[in-house]
């Protein structure tokens, strides 16, 4: 499960391609245009009001927190002992603590109050430390240098409903909360935060330990420059409105979160998108065998634009949507019990930094299509997998027939793209195509797996493909407009240089960091005639991978002559292209 390669992600300062944005060029001269369902990218937007994005507040009625009492002078509060429930429009200043008490907002559904927390420390031993029953909205204020703290009991005695109150921060409304301040919520009896309505926190630093769900906002979640760090059993951040499908979305647009959670890290309904930000999650941390442990998760889409990304799942996938998953830009980083990104529908990566250090999977689709970006591919069993669908990590048991066609198919436009697996490196139930980019494969070991492994077909118009891996279930490509070719040797060790030599010019060298039989190889540089395999060769090098190196010295593996655009030369029990072997 812990497999780990480290190869540095600098091939494509070592590969120049002139293409634009919707095409690829092909050596014969004609393009192919790139794959983009657009259709499926998100348009959820949120609007923040002046008064939200007001960071200071001058005019205010102040409320005085005396442990057990409250002193409060104006007409728009009453104070039952040390309850105190506002119940019109204004600003209110709170200083001082509640050994056990609360703070009620009751008002008008047209009306805003904003709450100026000063160093305020608020306990109710049996219900929520600050409760919004009604109000229009209601936006807590953080003052700068403050330290606030809301916290509850294990027991509520207040419940009106099924699901409230539930939170030590609750509201039935909107609730913003912004300032220079810090807030600080210990949650012992469910939720930290919940609103049944839109949460916003647009700034300020926000700690939550939680015995459930750390923040919920029924129908939606934004952050916009806020500190968020949370600790929960349950989720870290969820919006769960299943009776809108405009709402139940998250959207980080920017803010440092950092997150520790029993089940999901982030779980929306509807959308996650990520535009930027820093996220450092940790996910799955109590998370049984039939409970959700994943990083990132949705139900329609997780669009990540930009951002700094670092997550990990003990249990679960780290990225994952029951439908769509589109990664256009960012660096992130990924860790994972399971599958690192997976999508039941489609998994498009069009740019970003992709490094996945662990995983059972890679890449998990019905449909994946890669226009860009730099990927890096660590997994235990698949790099690659179109034959998975709804988490069935492409086993042998879950297929009825495993070498037929089920329609899923893998498409590489561009890109960079580098596999360390010990199952297949690239697996489709259907088909591959490439069109473009580099994609290098080091695959399994054991005679059941192949670095290539595809049911219907693997088109390559252009691009470069290396893949080495075991002899017993090797595939070469089976359609080509560049010249291509499989070959079998004796068994190679792990950390041999190997070169691949034509007309004297060094196409490149390579390390497994593997032991292999077979290798696979396809590039523009290829021409009709003789090409030279050479062992131990005499390269420098920090990087596993070198293209176009300067000539080599080593000893010969083996010749072979390139006189088709396909060519398979056997040894050890490689495969011809499309034929498949029963699996032993």
């Amino acid at each position: 499960m812990r497999n780990k390669l480290t190869i540095g992600l600098l091939l494509l300062s070592l590969i120049t391609a002139c293409t634009s944005e919707n095409e690829v060029v092909q050596e014969s001269g004609e393009s192919t245009e790139v794959v983009n369902d657009t259709e499926t990218l998100s348009n959820i937007s949120v609007e923040y009001k002046k008064d939200e994005l007001q960071m200071v507040f001058q005019d205010y009625e102040l409320i005085e927190l005396n442990s057990t009492s409250i002193n409060y002078s104006g007409s728009s509060a009453n104070i039952d002992g040390s309850t105190i429930t506002i119940t019109k429009a204004g600003i209110y200043k709170l200083t001082g603590s509640l050994s056990d008490g609360m703070v009620i907002v009751n008002t008008s559904k047209e009306e805003d109050v904003v709450l100026i927390l000063d160093n305020v420390d608020i306990h109710n031993e049996d219900g929520p430390a600050i409760s919004i029953l009604q109000a229009d909205k209601v936006i807590l204020n953080l003052v700068e240098g403050t330290n606030n703290t809301l916290s509850d009991g294990s027991n509520y005695t207040l419940i009106s409903g099924e699901d409230e109150p539930n939170a030590t921060l609750y509201s039935k409304d909107d609730l913003s909360i912004n300032g220079y301040g810090t807030l600080n919520i210990e949650s012992n009896y469910n939720h930290g935060i919940y609103t049944k309505d839109d949460l916003k926190l647009i700034s300020g630093t926000i700690n939550v330990t939680s015995v459930n769900d750390g923040i919920k906002g029924k129908n939606y979640i934004a952050i916009k420059d806020a500190s968020v760090s949370i600790s929960s059993n349950g989720d870290g951040l969820q919006s769960n409105n299943a009776e809108d499908s405009s709402k139940g979305f998250i959207l980080i647009e920017g803010g440092n979160i950092t997150i520790q959670s029993g089940l999901d890290g982030i779980q929306a309904e509807t959308q996650l998108v990520v535009s930027d930000g820093e996220l450092t999650i940790t996910s799955g941390l109590l998370a049984n065998s039939t409970e959700s442990g994943k990083s990132l998760k949705a139900n329609s889409l997780v669009e990540i634009t930009d951002g700094n990304l670092n997550l990990i799942s003990e249990s679960d996938d780290t990225i994952h949507s029951n439908r769509t998953v589109l990664i256009k830009g960012g660096s992130i980083t990924l860790s994972a019990y399971d599958d690192a990104i997976h999508s039941d529908d489609l998994l498009q990566i069009d740019a970003g930094i992709i490094q996945i250090t662990q995983s059972y999977e890679g890449l998990e689709g019905n449909n994946i299509i890669i226009n860009g970006g730099d990927i890096e591919i660590n997994a235990s069993d698949d790099g690659i997998n179109t034959a998975g669908g709804n988490d069935g990590s492409g086993t042998m048991n879950n297929r009825n027939d495993m070498f037929a066609n089920d329609g899923s198919s893998l498409t590489i436009n561009g890109g960079t793209v580098i596999v360390n697996a010990n199952g297949d490196g690239l697996d489709s139930n259907g088909t591959i195509t490439q069109n473009g980019g580099t994609v290098i494969v080091f695959g399994p070991t054991n005679s059941r797996d192949g670095a290539i492994d595809y049911n219907a077909s693997y088109t390559l118009n252009n691009g470069i493909l290396l893949a080495t891996g075991s002899s017993g279930m090797a595939q070469n490509v089976s359609e080509s407009k560049i010249y291509s070719f499989l070959v079998g040797t004796n068994t190679v060790q792990a950390n041999t240089w190997i070169s691949i030599v034509q007309n004297n010019t060094t196409l490149v060298s390579f390390k497994s960091p593997k032991a292999f039989q077979t290798i696979v190889y396809a590039s523009n540089d290829l021409k009709s005639g003789t090409v030279q395999i050479l062992s131990n060769t005499s390269v420098s090098s920090s990087e596993a991978i070198v293209f176009n190196s300067t000539q080599v010295s080593g000893t010969e593996l083996l010749s072979l002559n390139l006189s088709n655009l396909i060519t398979t030369q056997n040894s050890g029990g490689s495969q011809t292209p499309g034929q498949r072997p029963t699996r032993p």
